[in-house]
């Protein structure tokens, strides 16, 4: 078999996924651009449950009055380097004074716009779950948990409703599951022919790595899985 071949069939083979606390990027390593989708999943509320829903912006982390203070240090201490700095033309650079800029603000008004689009209409569903993309069009009376299983670049534990470790990897495995079967139209049965490319921040949970091998080789079944570490992500 030639060999340019037999590189195509494998990377045919291989799924990456790249799971963020917002989104899920995934795709094969031939694809242009990875596809992108919602990284949550709402589950149908069993009757008489607690109503459980996960912001969808990740809240604000709280910080002490010392860490604040140490923030700002190292804001101040970066704002000066880069004013002592050249830019890349050899010219110095130009800081804009902070009061002008909270000056400009305040004297600024907002612009309302009047055409804007519709919003599209709610869709009602009596599915188990939801993944990806049609959460943001269910209904809000419908009876649903909504759930993000990674936050921060960590996996969601916490003590509410579907926080446990168990509950966030069986969402994942649902989640990448579904895309997988939808998405790049794969059957699950499948998988044990195909090698998963797990992408990772620099800065790492080392035993929830471990649980999301765990996940690709046992859970969703893949022939093999490669951990891929990438900064700045």
């Amino acid at each position: 078999m030639p060999e340019p071949f037999s590189e195509h069939l494998e990377a045919q083979a291989s799924i990456i996924l790249h799971p963020g606390s917002r989104h899920l990027r995934i795709g094969r390593p031939s694809d242009s651009v990875p596809h992108t989708v919602l990284h949550a999943i709402a589950r149908k509320r069993r009757s008489g449950a607690q109503p459980h829903a996960d912001p969808f912006l990740v809240p604000q982390a709280k910080l002490e009055p010392e860490s604040v203070q140490e923030l700002e240090e190292c804001r101040l201490k970066v704002s000066h380097i880069l004013q002592s700095s050249l830019m890349s033309d050899g010219t110095r650079r130009f800081a804009t004074p902070p009061q002008q800029i909270a000056a400009y603000n305040k004297r600024i008004q907002p612009i309302r716009e009047e055409d804007t689009e519709s919003s599209p209409p709610w869709v009602c569903s009596d599915k188990e779950y939801v993944v990806g993309d049609e959460i943001l069009s269910l209904h809000p009376n419908l009876e649903y948990n909504v759930h993000f299983p990674l936050r921060r670049g960590d996996l969601n534990v916490h003590k509410g409703l579907g926080g446990s470790i168990s509950a966030v990897l069986a969402d994942l495995e649902t989640i990448w599951g579904h895309c997988i079967s939808t998405i790049l139209n794969v059957p699950l049965k499948d998988l044990k022919f195909y090698r998963a490319v797990l992408i990772i921040p620099d800065i790492y949970n080392r035993d929830y790595v471990k649980k999301l091998t765990h996940l690709l080789l046992t859970g969703l079944g893949f022939g093999g899985c490669f951990v891929l570490q990438v900064g700045g992500i």
